[in-house]
């Protein structure tokens, strides 16, 4: 897939193509947060933040892997992370490259 970086280079979090918080992708559809203040509870919610990952995140990641994919989902006007003009931006580059 072209870079959608307007230098072409791999974009960092901030220029990322898609954008969507862990506890969004859950089940209860809310920003959720783990709390940690010391060694036990990061011992105690990694396997809960591991599941969630393996379980929600993983899976929308594969749905969203090609250039096809999200093509679709700026089409449908949804552009989690993203403003209306960036996914515009993007859509257009996409549409007017050759796909690799």
């Amino acid at each position: 897939m072209p870079s959608l970086a307007d230098d072409g280079t791999k974009p960092d979090l901030f220029g990322s193509h898609w954008q969507m918080r862990l506890g969004f992708l859950m089940p209860e559809h809310i920003d959720y947060w783990w709390e940690v203040s010391c060694d036990g509870d990061a011992e105690r919610v990694a396997p809960q933040i591991v599941e969630a990952i393996q379980m929600y995140a993983l899976p929308q990641f594969e749905q969203l892997q090609t250039r096809d994919a999200l093509v679709t989902l700026w089409r449908a006007g949804r552009s989690p992370g993203l403003t209306a003009f960036q996914a515009k931006r993007y859509l257009d580059k996409l549409e007017h490259e050759p796909a690799a």
